[in-house]
């Protein structure tokens, strides 16, 4: 028989604060199966030699990797397990990008009896998988899921542990990764006019990122900025500017844009702060 000293459930709680998602879900994991055992043993029908299949180990399914990515590059990484993964674009989701074209309450993900399934929960902008929209589809390893500007990849988890290189983030704790570090031959300024000063920005990567997040080369503040707002961009030999997410508009010379080319001289407002643009140093 097993005694109730065995049906404790080591390391309850999380040591970080603040918790994250996964760390209540491992705690309501062992808590199931402490239930589980609990009920049994009252029962006074449990014995272990003959119920092998009720271990911690065997309860556990198959885990998979999701990766945000927008415009290539991969922004926060999320384990889907046992409970559902939601997706919008307001705090309570699992999965939250700020963008107007996602909605409150988007989508969710679970792993059914076949296998992981993607639903829509009649969003307005929908969902596309490998291209095509759906309401309703089975998720396949190496599958992606497209949001509006955003893609969600999706990867089995290789032999019970993260592949390598990714790490679980809630989207509070996103980091951007950079898909290039190359340095432009020829940089550009940002320059802010600020009220009795200037600063300077060097442009000189081909991704130069403005936003609330700590690794954006533009630090931002307010509610209604998105870590990563807007961005500059190097391509066709040209700067783009986009504005990638959040409320606050972004404004070239006077016109809200969503995404423009950049002219010597043009004046950017964002979250009620101006730069002027320089296309060379």
């Amino acid at each position: 028989m097993v005694g109730l000293s065995d049906c404790r459930v080591s390391g309850y709680g999380c040591k970080s604060q603040p918790p994250s998602n996964h760390c209540f879900r491992a705690d309501a994991t062992r808590l199931r199966v402490a239930h589980l055992l609990l009920r049994l043993h009252r029962s006074a029908v449990f014995d272990p030699h003959h119920h092998p299949a009720v271990t911690m180990t065997n309860l556990t399914k198959q885990r998979y990797i999701i990766r945000l990515h927008l415009k290539d590059r991969e922004i926060a990484t999320w384990i889907l397990d046992d409970s559902p993964l939601t997706i919008g674009r307001t705090p309570e989701n699992d999965i939250v990008i700020n963008n107007l074209s996602v909605s409150r309450q988007h989508a969710r993900i679970e792993i059914g009896p076949k296998g992981p399934v993607v639903h829509d929960h009649s969003s307005t902008n929908g969902l596309m998988i490998n291209g095509g929209p759906v309401q309703k589809a089975s998720i396949e390893n190496g599958m992606t899921i497209q949001i509006g500007k955003h893609v969600l990849s999706f990867e089995a988890e290789a032999n019970g542990s993260p592949a390598s290189g990714a790490t679980t983030a809630n989207a509070y704790e996103a980091t951007i990764q950079r898909t290039s570090t190359h340095r432009l031959a020829d940089p550009a300024i940002l320059t802010e006019i600020l009220d009795d000063r200037e600063r300077e920005y060097l442009i000189d990567t081909a991704v130069f990122l403005i936003g609330k997040s700590d690794v954006a080369d533009v630090r931002l503040e307010g509610m209604l900025v998105s870590e990563f707002h807007a961005e500059i961009s190097f391509k066709d030999n040209q700067h783009h500017l986009s504005h990638l997410a959040g409320r606050r508009k972004v404004t070239v010379n006077g016109e809200t844009i969503s995404e423009c080319v950049l002219q010597d001289g043009d004046l950017i407002k964002v979250a009620g702060r101006s730069f002027v643009f320089r296309a060379s140093v």
